[in-house]
């Protein structure tokens, strides 16, 4: 088994698969008994805001530590929906929260009524140094590359039935989500190279442990209209 600065999981003949198996099922997240949610944690654990969370990775001699504090969650005070003024089809939604200039947001989207998976928003990860106490933010669609057709659009249709969650994060979770919005805005462009190293807060290992404070809103684009004419 081989090492390469401490940051590589690989051992001779192994595939990729087996190296997640064998990473997630040596995940230890303590306190996960605890049920009180106010907060998501890999995506999957109801975690308590304010508290410290520590993912342990333990394979042969490598050895991976990370630790994250839960943010309070924020508010969704205000969702807004307002047809694109070039589409006939297509819709734009708007959010509005309380921000806080020492906190760190990003806007998740997820389409569809079976889908369970939430994509970054396009262009959705801010600084909230720089937005006002009372901010509405735009809500893009997330872009997501699946081989099968290159459309894609920020903008919502008339029956789309969506959840946004906005999230805030710690500055580890900020940088990664930063970095990650600003290589996907560079994609397809000739003149600009669109491979990022992207930041970790893993000692001794690569990648991110984020938790958040969410909160999540689902509607249907159809519904809304309707109900707020």
């Amino acid at each position: 088994m081989g090492k390469s600065n401490g940051q590589r999981w690989r051992a001779d003949g192994d595939t990729d698969r087996k190296i997640r198996e064998r990473i997630f099922s040596s995940l230890r997240l303590y306190n996960k008994q605890d049920k009180r949610k106010s907060g998501t944690l890999a995506g999957t654990h109801s975690v308590v805001s304010g508290r410290t969370y520590t993912l342990t990775v333990e394979y042969g001699d490598y050895y991976a530590t990370a630790a994250t504090t839960i943010p309070e969650p924020p508010t969704i005070d205000n969702i807004s929906i307002k047809k694109c003024a070039d589409a006939d089809t297509l819709y734009q939604i708007d959010l509005t929260f309380q921000s806080k200039p020492s906190n760190y947001y990003q806007i998740f989207t997820r389409v569809g009524g079976d889908n369970r998976q939430f994509i970054a928003s396009y262009l959705g990860c801010y600084d909230g140094k720089v937005l006002s106490p009372q901010s509405t933010l735009p809500v893009y669609q997330g872009y997501k590359r699946t081989g099968k057709s290159s459309y894609y659009t920020p903008y919502f249709h008339y029956n789309d039935t969506l959840s946004i969650k906005l999230a805030n994060l710690d500055e580890a979770g900020f940088r990664f989500w930063d970095s990650y919005t600003k290589n996907l805005s560079l994609q397809g462009n000739l003149f600009l190279a669109s491979y990022v190293n992207f930041p970790t807060n893993i000692n001794g290992g690569i990648g991110y442990w984020c938790g958040m404070g969410t909160d999540i809103k689902n509607l249907i684009v159809s519904r809304w209209l309707n109900e707020n004419k």
